[in-house]
């Protein structure tokens, strides 16, 4: 925060140190009407990219702070037959800002969670006008953030939320153009499946080396599954609150099953296939959605030292539910011992989780990222109450958490 008042003085000092006569250039979109600060300024270059788009900047920036691991809302109308670009920036100390916009009844409209603090979230209306929720997450770090609202009127071409031509519920629609924007293609048309409960539809489903597929099913508590020829399962997606889906690369052509269940009252699903070559969108070691995977570096003591951590394993979470987007917080005891390896299992469906643990006083310990498979967090400072969290990052699955003692 220093830093960031030492650079707005220094702008300040900047702009009255000109001539008199000699006004700085800028457009009347981006006027602002209070002093110019650093955060304000970083998110203009990024309204920029999206008025090249044909988007119209509101010259109103919307300011605030977070702490961390805290949120934000803003209520915002969006008049029909218009889309809506929502940019934001954080300030560098928040190294992680979440957006999202979401419905009066909770569902998701839209979601920017990609590990960076510079979201962007868009939507486009049909007939009619459409009052939604931005909310802001900041996941990692503390400061200050700037909103920019940018609107465009809609094309034919959009898909429009609440028009006849967009069949499905927002997030199924919104996560099936988030796909085609990362280089996917529909693998046939969507289809309408009737459904009996308690009892699973199965269909074939052929698959290319070489190809990454997504299935996406919209409905109520639906479950789809990816089986190979001898019944095991491949790839799992569960939507208890939204759509269900999953992602599956194959390295070999084969012949697999693909299965759809309903877990309540669903009747029916709406199910859309699609694909893209691994090429395209990252490979079979992809993040789900196709975003290219980084792997994270663990900001705990060096791995070398998980050899000592052989202790008793004592559980925390067996198979907790975890989606894209929610976040599972859990009290973790003192232990026994100074060091503990708290270690992380991705089932099925889910494919990349942070793991962070702090103390009771907000210090961040120690932080991972889990992609797939099983993987663990060295922490020490374990005489003490601390809290885990775990962010689901991409997929929906399960998550199993458990600790082991470490001599040093």
């Amino acid at each position: 925060m220093k830093r960031a008042i030492i650079l707005a003085l220094g702008l300040l000092a900047s702009a009255c140190g000109r001539t008199a006569g000699a006004p700085a250039p800028a457009s009347a979109a981006h006027t602002l009407h209070s002093e110019q600060d650093v955060v304000t300024q970083s998110v203009l270059p990024l309204a920029e990219l999206l008025e090249a788009e044909g988007f119209t900047l509101d010259p109103n920036i919307d300011r605030g702070f977070l702490a961390p691991a805290s949120r934000v809302t803003r209520e915002v109308t969006i008049a029909p037959h218009t889309c809506l670009a929502m940019a934001a920036v954080a300030t560098p100390s928040i190294a992680d800002l979440d957006a999202g916009l979401y419905a009066a009844d909770g569902s998701v409209l839209a979601e920017d969670d990609a590990s960076d603090a510079r979201p962007v979230v868009r939507i486009c209306t049909g007939q009619q006008p459409v009052t939604a929720y931005l909310a802001l997450f900041a996941f990692q770090g503390t400061g200050s953030y700037a909103i920019a609202r940018l609107t465009r009127p809609a094309k034919p071409s959009d898909e429009m939320l609440g028009s006849d031509e967009a069949v499905g519920s927002a997030p199924f629609l919104e996560l099936v153009r988030g796909l085609r924007r990362r280089g996917y293609h529909d693998d046939g048309p969507t289809t309408d499946l009737p459904l009996v409960a308690g009892s699973a539809l199965r269909i074939a489903n052929k698959v290319a080396a070489g190809q990454c597929y997504t299935v996406v099913a919209d409905g109520e508590q639906l479950r789809v599954r990816l089986l190979d020829e001898d019944g095991r399962e491949l790839a799992l997606g569960i939507g208890e609150q939204g759509p269900a889906a999953f992602q599956y690369c194959a390295s070999r052509s084969a012949e697999l099953t693909l299965e759809v269940s309903g877990q309540g009252a669903a009747r029916a699903a709406h199910l859309l296939r699609l694909r893209a070559s691994q090429t395209a969108v990252g490979g079979a070691r992809a993040v789900w959605l196709g975003e290219p995977s980084v792997g994270g570096a663990e900001s705990a003591p060096e791995a070398s030292k998980h050899d000592s951590c052989a202790g008793t394993e004592q559980p925390i979470a067996a198979e907790a539910r975890l989606t894209q987007g929610k976040v599972l917080e859990l009290p973790l005891p003192a232990a026994s011992s100074k060091c503990e390896l708290i270690e992380a299992t991705l089932h099925e469906g889910l494919s990349r989780v942070t793991l962070r643990v702090e103390s009771a006083q907000g210090v961040v310990l120690g932080e991972r990222e889990i992609l797939r498979g099983s993987s663990g967090l060295y922490v020490c400072d374990a005489g003490q109450a601390r809290r885990i969290s775990a962010l689901g990052r991409a997929g929906f699955g399960a998550l199993t958490l458990v600790r082991h003692a470490c001599a040093y």
